[in-house]
């Protein structure tokens, strides 16, 4: 029998004695397979792990499938960390022709790995080799158990690392293994004989034309006088083959002889070249395509009839092809031999028309549909975009029509024209916006992109009773901005991030001189990191603030104010509720901020827990928004199962100093992370 606790931080498995003997299952022709001795896993683990041998044994009775059965079991032992298990069996077969099979298991003590020595190593630190074993224990005390394949393949690891930082001679022995006196904790001691080191000293070339003998060296000196590795000449071949791709020579070859000097450890590597002749562009001749124009995939291709061929601006075009997202599968390669030939661009496309819809849930917006349609190809084959999107939750609708050029005058940058409406019920009122956008964005590089746009829309409040609200926080407007935002994002994935970090930065300007009602410069800042502290747990830190300054004796309307409280804030306050309030009505504020720290640990396979601190305030004036008084708090826990569409949350969060009006705490369920 198994028993399982489950903490915040982690689950522990606690392993009780099974009984002496596991009832047999028996199949329909009679043959019968049991479990003697006492483990640390269920009876129907066990069968699990053994399924297809078992599967074997049920139909045929052989003897053969038991001792496979017993060979499984014993391996599934030692990779869980028992390295003195042994797994034997009884087999009779009746005079009936029934067979009686029984595993005898003897698991001995469970064994972690609790140290590791090196002896003859000189050229590195010691807790550099000793990191490949990850033997020590994580942040929340879990152990490294002892597993003896494992081990070998960090030998191997040592071995690999060795040969890379140029030690080619080298050789790592099988570790000594001493076990404690309970057999409950095992040390390594491993033996290495470094040998020489070697270095690159030399490249040698033959074959090379005049002008291709700075760019060969300019390539070959970056390997000079570096630790030379198995497949340092690999690298380079790889390299120079490019380098001649690049300069208008595809069929450039090379082969190489690496001469070593086993005495002084230098290394010499002779490449011959064979250049091949220098090929310009015929022709440049699209297939494939049937919704998407010609036209349009010359435009990705920077290379033109006449022009030296170039693999990096084939490679470009291949990139850029395919981040169109028009096409499933793009090949780009030359037709012809000689020193004229045609490029082909063949591809296959995607349909151009999408639709998406997908449920959600939030504990204020309550039920939320989200779908979408869109058209990538839509006009005349240009690879613009047209996309609808729309939002309709019980407390929140939304709708948006735009088109994407993203290629916005055949530059890097995008250009998006959008028209836009919003309705929310806050807890104190409906706001209301309708406007158009026009966005120009450009990625930078995969983790770092900007929008840069001006927008003007139509700002609205509305509520039955407006009795407990000052009149002059109740204002509708036409609201013309620009808009700049930043956003670096380095994470692993967007749902449950384990590593990297989200950093944005958004700047909102309206004026009166360009067409707004209002005047206020609004800035808003997120970062939030995420820490992978063991395979399984993950701490993420977040912060979240903003600030909205309007001039100097002019007020805010209420629909462009911050909110704090709620799901993805402080959790233990509904939406919205945490901040100044007018006879309980929340007005929200000038300024904001919420700080989060949240450990979160995978329990099972979908399943993870959490623990978490949440603090934030609302400030009712801008000059104040950075003096952080009046901090509220949320302690609490929570559970979460993983979806395609985001995780399904469910938190509970406690108010550790409630007010009369407040909750002491409050529950949230809704789908996707807190940040």
């Amino acid at each position: 029998m198994a028993v399982r606790f489950f903490s915040i931080g982690s689950m522990l498995l606690v392993a009780c004695a099974a009984p002496a003997t596991v009832s047999p299952s028996q199949t329909e022709d009679g043959h019968a397979l049991s479990f003697v001795g006492s483990f640390s896993f269920s009876e129907k683990r066990l069968r699990k792990v053994i399924e297809q041998d078992l599967a074997s044994f049920e139909t045929d009775g052989d003897k053969p499938d038991v001792d496979d059965a017993a060979w499984t079991l014993e391996r599934f032992f030692r990779g869980k960390g028992f390295p003195s298990v042994r797994v034997t069996y009884e087999y009779d077969r009746t005079e009936s022709g029934r067979v009686r099979a029984v595993l005898r298991i003897e698991e001995g003590p469970r064994a972690y790995l609790d140290a590791v020595a090196f002896q003859g190593v000189d050229a590195f630190d010691h807790d550099t080799l000793r990191a490949s074993f990850g033997e020590r224990r994580s942040l929340l005390g879990e152990k490294r158990w002892y597993v003896e394949s494992e081990v070998v393949s960090k030998i191997d690891d040592i071995e690999r690392f060795y040969r890379v930082q140029g030690f080619m001679d080298v050789v790592v022995g099988r570790p000594d293994t001493l076990f404690s006196e309970d057999r409950r904790s095992v040390s390594l001691v491993v033996t290495v004989q470094e040998g020489l080191r070697y270095y690159l000293r030399e490249v040698e070339f033959s074959g090379v034309s005049e002008a291709f003998r700075g760019v060969l060296d300019s390539v070959a000196a970056g390997a000079l006088d570096q630790p030379y590795a198995p497949r340092t000449a690999h690298f380079l071949r790889s390299e120079i083959e490019a380098a001649y791709a690049e300069r208008a020579h595809p069929d450039a070859e090379l082969d190489f002889e690496v001469v070593r000097d086993d005495t002084s450890g230098a290394v010499v590597i002779l490449m011959k070249v064979a250049e091949g002749p220098e090929v310009t562009i015929g022709a440049i001749d699209v297939r494939g395509n049937e919704q998407t124009g010609a036209k349009f995939i010359h435009s990705r291709v920077p290379l033109k009839e006449g022009e030296l061929y170039d693999a990096m601006a084939v490679r470009t075009a291949f990139r850029e092809l395919y981040n169109s997202g028009l096409f499933r599968k793009i090949e780009i390669g030359l037709e012809g031999s000689g020193s004229q030939r045609d490029l082909v661009v063949e591809v296959e496309e995607l349909p151009t028309f999408e639709f998406w819809a997908e449920p959600g849930w939030g504990s204020y917006e309550l039920a939320r549909l989200s779908f979408g349609i869109r058209d990538r190809s839509s006009i005349f084959g240009t690879g613009r975009s047209l996309l609808l999107e729309a939002t309709a939750a019980v407390r929140a609708q939304e709708l948006v029509l735009s088109l994407t050029d993203p290629w916005f005058l055949e530059s890097r940058y995008a250009m998006t024209y959008s028209l836009f409406g919003v309705r929310r019920k806050e807890p104190s009122f409906i706001s209301n916006k309708e406007g158009v956008g026009l966005d120009l964005s450009r990625k930078w590089n995969p983790t770092w992109s900007s929008t840069f746009g001006y927008q003007y829309r139509f700002s609205n409040v509305e509520s039955d009773d407006f009795s407990s609200i000052p009149q002059d926080l109740l204002q509708d407007a036409d609201i013309s901005s620009f808009v700049l935002t930043t956003t670096r994002d380095t994470r692993n994935e967007k749902f449950t991030p384990s590593t990297g970090s989200v950093t944005r930065l958004s700047l909102e300007w309206a004026e009166k001189a360009i067409g707004s009602e209002l005047d206020f410069v609004r800035l808003q800042y997120t970062q939030s990191n995420f820490l992978s502290l063991t395979p399984t747990t993950v701490a993420g830190f977040s912060f979240r603030g903003g600030v909205i300054a309007p001039p100097e004796g002019e007020v805010v309307p209420l629909q462009e104010r911050f909110f704090n409280g709620g799901e993805r804030t402080v959790r233990s306050f509904g939406e919205s509720e945490l901040g100044l309030n007018d006879d309980g009505e929340p007005v929200g504020g000038e300024a904001f901020s919420v700080l989060t720290a949240e450990l979160r640990q995978q329990v099972l396979d979908g399943f993870s827990t959490a623990v978490f601190v949440d603090t934030g305030n609302v400030a009712e004036f801008a000059k104040d928004a950075f003096a952080f008084e009046d901090m509220r708090y949320a302690i609490g826990f929570g559970v979460r199962y993983r979806l395609p569409v985001g995780p399904l949350r469910l938190d509970f969060a406690w108010n550790p100093d409630p007010r009369p009006t407040e909750d002491d705490f409050r529950l949230h369920f809704s789908v996707g992370m807190s940040f």
